[in-house]
């Protein structure tokens, strides 16, 4: 017929738990991103490849500096010269990562620009009906700390998917 089908699965459970009750939202807003403004957009797809100990050391780096960043944004009068130098610092960490591990880091960089915009669209939509939903937030918590992520991965309470498959919307709104 020439249309194009899209459909969803949501349940009664997807309304009761705590911090999801409300992502439909944010989930259609998200969706709707990929679909209307970027049809033509490369890259961003899954992607594989190995972390040495060097470029998890730059990520744990680069982590904190996101807590940096997100605690600056938070308070009531958000230093913006202050925010120039966390991103400046954010962005000489991802440089140094791309020369130490360009196959995996280049692949990185662009899922976080296809998923990181929609991700920001969904979150922008969120607020609009007040809902509270921003980067590193999951289903039974929210704002969890971007520094925690290399830690728990390094203790494996996180696998390397996660790094590959979740990191890079969060890091990217």
């Amino acid at each position: 017929m020439g249309n194009d089908i899209y459909y969803l699965k949501f349940d009664a459970n997807n309304f009761t738990k705590q911090y999801s009750s409300e992502y439909l939202v944010n989930y259609l807003f998200h969706e709707s991103f990929h679909y209307y403004m970027q049809t033509s957009w490369s890259g961003g797809e899954r992607f594989y490849g190995e972390l040495t100990s060097e470029d998890l050391n730059l990520l744990d780096q680069q982590l904190n500096l996101f807590d940096k960043a997100r605690e600056e944004i938070n308070k009531k009068a958000p230093n913006r010269e202050v925010l120039i130098e966390i991103s400046r610092q954010i962005l000489d960490i991802a440089n140094k990562r791309e020369e130490i591990n360009p196959n995996y880091v280049i692949k990185e960089h662009m899922m976080e620009t296809v998923e990181g915009t929609a991700t920001f669209m969904g979150i922008l939509a969120s607020q609009s009906v007040g809902y509270d939903y921003g980067p590193m937030c999951f289903d039974n918590v929210k704002d969890v700390p971007f520094s925690d992520v290399v830690p728990f991965y390094r203790n494996k309470k996180l696998s390397e998917g996660f790094l590959r498959d979740r990191l890079p919307y969060e890091t990217g709104a």
